[in-house]
């Protein structure tokens, strides 16, 4: 058993008093080989200490004796569809909910209208002429390079994350929180580029939505790829 502790600062909240579902799946996702799949339990808490536990069946995100999230060695089947152009990708952010209604949670660290470019990935996907496909365009700010310039894993776990709830077909009146994520991370992203963000809509099972998303380059390499389930809730007050 390696046992580590960690804060997840308030940077990087996704609603106000929680943690980016991307993110925190990052924190544990990045400590394990290959294609990994997480799921969280509960929302992630903010400035306190969290304890993270690796062992040889995965790991896990606890808070006390309460388990945040878990992650399981994962599996993903299939490549993604192709991605549209970087032009188109930036014509089709005018369709973003910030620009066509009310966005729950404008101070997300991935999606958040709120955000500053060095304060949030400001991923802002809009729909691509049919309501189950959208993309974006992740602009990687230089001051997320680490000591070595390189961009740290667990941002693309992040960067994969939001746009995956755009596609889903959500009931009206209803909010949707992540329940997993499974991400395949292949190549590195460099600080100061452009990457296309796309995802698409796969399935609904009642308050259960399933989706894809990925990460290309400009010249539609393959970054990383994920699959999602969010669930539906009520609105908080």
């Amino acid at each position: 058993m390696q046992t580590e502790t960690v804060v997840i600062d308030r940077i990087f909240r996704g609603p106000p008093e929680s943690a980016n579902g991307g993110y925190t799946s990052g924190l544990l996702g990045t400590r394990l080989p290959g294609v990994t799949a997480t799921r969280l339990f509960r929302p992630p808490p903010l400035d306190r200490e969290l304890r993270i536990d690796i062992d040889t069946d995965g790991g896990r995100l606890m808070d006390g004796e309460s388990v945040v999230a878990e992650a399981r060695p994962g599996q993903i089947d299939g490549e993604p569809p192709d991605p549209p152009t970087l032009g188109q990708a930036r014509a089709v952010i005018a369709n973003h909910p910030m620009y066509q209604q009310f966005h729950p949670f404008p101070g997300c660290y991935v999606c958040g209208p709120d955000r500053q470019p060095d304060d949030g990935l400001r991923i802002f996907p809009g729909r691509l002429g049919r309501w189950d496909s959208v993309a974006g365009v992740w602009q990687v700010s230089t001051t997320l390079a680490d000591h070595d310039g390189r961009v740290p894993p667990i941002f693309i776990w992040a960067a994969l994350d939001c746009p995956s709830a755009f596609p889903l077909d959500t009931t009206e009146g209803k909010w949707i929180v992540l329940g997993s994520l499974t991400s395949d991370l292949r190549r590195e992203v460099h600080p100061g580029a452009e990457y296309i963000a796309s995802a698409w809509n796969i399935a609904r099972d009642g308050r259960k939505h399933f989706s894809g998303s990925a990460i290309f380059t400009v010249e539609h390499e393959l970054v990383a790829q994920s699959r999602a389930v969010w669930i539906e809730i009520d609105p908080v007050p």
